[in-house]
């Protein structure tokens, strides 16, 4: 069984890279990773949506409402990221 897992990674330098916080059976839409951002497509604006769309795809992503860096992931049962 897999899993995708949003990770956060505070902009510290002793900070983990895998504080789950949150996660999906099924790769979450990009309108719903958005909502899950504080970022709902229907009010971004294009930074925001750049950020999102690049978080989706897989890429490490800081978002300055916290100032850490976010991704998301596929883990499979049993495997730490």
């Amino acid at each position: 069984m897999k899993i995708w897992c949003l990770f956060s990674i505070a902009n510290n330098y002793d900070q983990p890279r895998n504080n789950l916080v949150r996660w999906w059976s099924a790769k979450p839409t990009i309108e719903e990773l958005a909502r899950v951002m504080g970022s709902p497509l229907g009010k971004a604006d294009d930074e925001e949506v750049v950020r999102v769309l690049s978080l989706w795809k897989g890429q490490e992503v800081r978002f300055p409402f916290d100032d850490s860096d976010y991704r998301i992931q596929e883990v499979a049962e049993g495997d730490a990221p």
